[in-house]
C-alpha cells in the first residue's frame, strides 16, 4: 500500500528526498526531516537537504517531538 502511494506523489512530483514536513512562513521555506532515535538519511534526503540549505531555506532532522517545537521556536515560528 505504501508503495502505491509513493508511486503515485512520484506521478505528481514529488523530488526523492524530501523532507517530511515543509512549512512556508513569511516567504521562507523550513524543512524538517522526523527520524527515528539512531536512523539516518538516505543519499536523497542528503542531496536534498543540501539543496534546500544551498536555496537558502532551514532544514533540520529531527528524532522527537521536543526536537520539532524547539525548532520552531529557534525559528520564530512557534
Amino acid at each position: 500500500r505504501n508503495a502505491i502511494r509513493m508511486a503515485r506523489l512520484k506521478k505528481m512530483g514529488l523530488t526523492p528526498g524530501a523532507a517530511d514536513l515543509e512549512i512556508v512562513y513569511q516567504g521562507r521555506a523550513y524543512y524538517i526531516e522526523i527520524k527515528r532515535p539512531g536512523e539516518r538519511q538516505t543519499e536523497n534526503q542528503k542531496i536534498f537537504m543540501h539543496w534546500a540549505r544551498d536555496a537558502g531555506a532551514r532544514y533540520i532532522v529531527v528524532t522527537s517531538p521536543t526536537e520539532v517545537l524547539i525548532a520552531l521556536k529557534k525559528w520564530g515560528i512557534a
